[in-house]
C-alpha cells in the first residue's frame, strides 16, 4: 500500500558567549486522515483550489498524536516556510527564533484553509537567547504493511517484538489512529504507550501499544 511519510528534522544552532555548536533531532511525523485525503486528491484529480500546504506551526501541548486531530492543541506561533521537490518528496524548511520556539511541545503543518496535514510532539526544547531552530519537514511517498502474529518480550510486560528485515520509518495503530513515536532503546518502549524500537543489529521491531494490551488486538500498520 502506498502512503504519504512524514518526518522532521530540529537543526540547533546553540550560540553562547564562547562557542557556537549545532545539534541534530529527527523522527517521524504523524500524517492525519485530513492530511492524507488532502495528498491523495492531489495523486487522483486536477485541483484548481488555493489550499496549498503554508504554514509549520509551533505549540505547547504534550497529548499524543493521532490521524483524527484537526488542529494543534495550543498553538503558539506559525512560519512561512521555504519549498522545494526532490524526486517524490516535498521538501519544507523554516527557522525559529528562541523566544518563537521555547517551552514549545508539539509542530505541525497547515494548509492556507486551515487543514491540519501532519502533528507530532516531542520533549519541550529550551535554548539559549540569541540561538535559532530550523525546522524542516519532509513529505515523500511510502509503502506500509499490517503485520500481525507479534510476540511478547519476556521480561518486558506490554512490549510485542516481529522480526523485520528492513528499518521502518514509522508505526500505528490503523484501528485506533494512534501514532507510535520512535526510541532508542526497548526499555524506553517498555515505558512508553505508543511507541517503537528497532534493534538494526538483530532486526528486530519492538512495539508498546496505546492501551498497553496484547499488540494482535490491535491493526499494526508498519511503514517503509
Amino acid at each position: 500500500m502506498q502512503t504519504i511519510k512524514g518526518e522532521y528534522v530540529f537543526h540547533i544552532n546553540i550560540y553562547t558567549m564562547f562557542n557556537h555548536y549545532e545539534i541534530n533531532v529527527s523522527n517521524t511525523n504523524l500524517i492525519t486522515s485530513a492530511g492524507e485525503e488532502w495528498f491523495v486528491n492531489r495523486w487522483i484529480k486536477v485541483t484548481t483550489d488555493e489550499d496549498n500546504i503554508s504554514h509549520i506551526c509551533v505549540g505547547t501541548n504534550s497529548i499524543p498524536p493521532q490521524k483524527t486531530d484537526t488542529d494543534l492543541k495550543n498553538q503558539t506561533y506559525k512560519a512561512t516556510p521555504n519549498f522545494k521537490v526532490e524526486g517524490k518528496s516535498l521538501i519544507l524548511t523554516s527557522t525559529f527564533a528562541s523566544e518563537m520556539i521555547n517551552q514549545t511541545t508539539e509542530i505541525g503543518v497547515k494548509t492556507n484553509n486551515g487543514i491540519l496535514i501532519s502533528r507530532d510532539t516531542h520533549e519541550a526544547i529550551e535554548i539559549p537567547s540569541g540561538s535559532t531552530i530550523t525546522l524542516t519537514y519532509t513529505f515523500s511517498i511510502n509503502s506500509s504493511v499490517i503485520r500481525s502474529d507479534w510476540v511478547s518480550v519476556e521480561g518486558y510486560d506490554n512490549v510485542y517484538s516481529i522480526k523485520e528485515t528492513v528499518e521502518p520509518t514509522g508505526v500505528s495503530e490503523e484501528d485506533t489512529h494512534n501514532g507510535y513515536r520512535k526510541q532508542e532503546s526497548i526499555y524506553n518502549v517498555y515505558v512508553t504507550p505508543s511507541s517503537y524500537y528497532f534493534d538494526n543489529i538483530n532486526k528486530i521491531l519492538y512495539i508498546h501499544t496505546s492501551d498497553s494490551n496484547n499488540s494482535n488486538q490491535h491493526t499494526i500498520s508498519v511503514m517503509y
